[in-house]
């Protein structure tokens, strides 16, 4: 799956206001634990501005590969406050490749 492609799925399940359809996705394209995606989601579901959702995980992820060299900066509504709790660099390095080999097509999320 191309980041295009993530960043949009989850655009449209934000605007949808489709949270499950939303973990779904995360979790099967990172790989990562369901407790890890569902806290990723949530820290960014409210906070996040119309069509910045999907960017917003992404740059998440980007921001802990690279280990504290670049801070994480979502896109947020006015006066929305966020909690950030960093993956370590190799969870991230896990997710982004496993979000690259992702097809929705392969697995049993629509």
């Amino acid at each position: 799956m191309t980041k295009k492609d993530f960043v949009r799925t989850l655009n449209q399940y934000h605007f949808d206001n489709n949270l499950t359809n939303a973990i779904d996705l995360l979790l099967h394209s990172t790989k990562l634990g369901e407790r890890v995606c569902k806290e990723l989601i949530r820290h960014n579901w409210e906070i996040s501005k119309r069509g910045s959702f999907g960017t917003n995980i992404f740059h998440f992820l980007e921001c802990c590969l690279e280990d504290d060299t670049i801070d994480y900066s979502p896109i947020i509504k006015k006066d929305a406050y966020f909690y950030v709790k960093y993956l370590d660099n190799h969870a991230a390095a896990y997710a982004l490749i496993n979000i690259k080999k992702y097809s929705p097509t392969l697995s049993n999320h629509g």
